[in-house]
């Protein structure tokens, strides 16, 4: 078994993860600090995914399975 992280990129992966209410990680990067932040996909759109009541930016974070 790999301990590789999935990423979430497309909006078919981030849907998958949605539908399966897999446990996700946003990743922030700010300042050189690594910000971490696990949930379940509640809405997306192109711009933005919400996680557990807070939205992220796509274009700020990345998003993986936990």
């Amino acid at each position: 078994m790999s301990n590789t992280a999935k990423p979430l990129v497309t909006d078919i992966e981030l849907f998958a993860a949605a539908l399966l209410r897999r446990r996700i990680l946003v990743v922030q990067r700010t300042n050189n600090v690594i910000l971490l932040y696990p949930g379940i996909i509640e809405k997306y759109d192109e711009d933005t995914v919400c996680v557990s009541g807070s939205c992220y930016k796509r274009s700020e974070c990345s998003f993986q399975i936990a």
